[in-house]
């Protein structure tokens, strides 16, 4: 859904130089109210009669104006290989412009080769709920959870800023997956495919992903169904 803002000029008839520096001042005066409403929840149209100098329509997406949400991807297990890491971070610098966007690295538990694989995903799991708040919304990756398309994706991402979501936490699993009790906190289980990869490249998938789905929420030429 989008929002107009319109802002219309009802005066005429300026001298040159008064006109010039009425300009540069009410451009500020619009810049900064333009900047508070993109910080406030609108209605589903507004008016600034208030505003002279400028005709203008400008149209932003409705989640700029939900309270911002932090999306964190949560993944256990080593750090990324150089290949990996410098394309997430392509990735990442593109999601900053439209989200608060973060990549936390869970390590392994220690001894993990000494444990049994119940033993270790149950350590893991632990790990995991002590990091998260009870206020995060959890979309836990997994192999037997729900496929979705990129569009929903992307309504997903709506859907929670439009809930007032404060945190989504994507969570990626060790080598032998999750623990029960983690998929059992988890509001939504998510599966990128019936194939398996590597965790590493899973991490640079899912921020193509979230990055894909905000240019289809921003309406931009990225996405091409």
């Amino acid at each position: 859904m989008l929002y107009s803002v319109e802002l219309r000029s009802h005066s005429r008839d300026w001298d040159c130089k008064s006109r010039k520096k009425i300009r540069i001042t009410k451009f500020l005066n619009i810049f900064l109210k333009l900047f508070y409403l993109i910080c406030q929840p609108l209605p589903s149209k507004i008016s600034l009669n208030s505003l002279p100098t400028l005709t203008i329509s400008v149209l932003l997406p409705r989640f700029l104006y939900d309270k911002q949400v932090k999306i964190l991807l949560w993944s256990i297990g080593k750090d990324n290989d150089s290949y990996i890491r410098d394309g997430i971070a392509i990735f990442q610098k593109r999601l900053q412009h439209y989200v608060d966007f973060d990549i936390r690295l869970i390590p392994t538990v220690k001894q993990a080769a000494s444990l049994s694989i119940p033993e270790l995903k149950k350590q893991e799991g632990k790990m995991v709920l002590d990091l998260l708040q009870p206020q995060d919304y959890l979309v836990a990756l997994d192999e037997y959870g729900k496929m979705q398309t990129t569009i929903q994706l992307a309504d997903f991402l709506q859907q929670r800023a439009n809930a007032g979501t404060r945190q989504v936490v994507f969570l990626i699993g060790g080598a032998f997956g999750l623990d029960t009790a983690v998929l059992e906190r988890a509001q939504l289980k998510l599966s990128l495919s019936p194939l398996t990869f590597p965790h590493q490249l899973v991490r640079l998938i899912m921020t193509e992903q979230l990055y894909r789905a905000y240019t289809v929420l921003n309406r931009e030429k990225y996405h091409h169904q």
